[in-house]
């Protein structure tokens, strides 16, 4: 028994869209978005291949590339070196918070929110300890505790990409759809900002 209608359209694959060529908007849409994404990339990770390249100029820049290696002992006793050399409680604050990271590297987790917490004492506004934060908890499924501090490092500072990109996941895990895709793509532009402005 053949099947009424044209032959060729039951042998093709399903597909209810026109084809490109009928819709030159959509393709310039499309390149242009493609055209951006690809720079966007590119400048992030020709970033990232040049730091690793770069010598690091001072102690602490050299302990975060002994942590971004993973040598997290070593990293802390880098770290520890320049708590004791700064004065500047920015500087200081910047420390504790590094030292936090590589203390949760090392599975010490109360050391970890002690160094997080010794930061925020000394600028109550830095953002990526506040981050930090929220990351245990997003960690621990605490959701609403986690949003409150990202929320908080965005008040804090808002071009700071990494809160809002967490705070994208915490949406998600909620099912607030658009505003976790909102926090992403606004993460990704400022993402790209730093990139272009270090």
């Amino acid at each position: 028994m053949q099947p009424d209608g044209d032959q060729a359209a039951f042998d093709r694959a399903p597909d209810d869209r026109q084809p490109d060529e009928r819709r030159e908007h959509l393709r310039k849409k499309r390149y242009d978005f493609d055209v951006q994404h690809v720079r966007s990339v590119m400048t992030f990770s020709l970033g990232r291949l040049f730091a690793a390249w770069i010598r690091p100029r001072t102690p602490f820049e050299r302990a975060v590339r002994l942590l971004d290696r993973g040598d997290a002992p070593g990293a802390l006793a880098a770290l520890d070196a320049c708590l004791r050399e700064t004065r500047d409680d920015r500087e200081r604050a910047r420390i504790h918070n590094k030292r936090g990271v590589a203390h949760l590297r090392l599975g010490d987790r109360a050391a970890a929110i002690g160094d997080w917490n010794a930061a925020l004492a000394l600028d109550a506004r830095f953002a990526p300890a506040m981050t930090n934060l929220g990351n245990l908890r997003l960690e621990d499924g605490e959701l609403a505790e986690a949003i409150e501090h990202y929320q908080a490092a965005i008040r804090a500072d808002e071009t700071y990409p990494l809160a809002h990109l967490n705070l994208g996941v915490a949406y998600r895990r909620l099912g607030r759809r658009a505003e976790a895709v909102r926090e992403m793509r606004l993460a990704h532009r400022l993402e790209g900002r730093r990139g272009r402005n270090s």
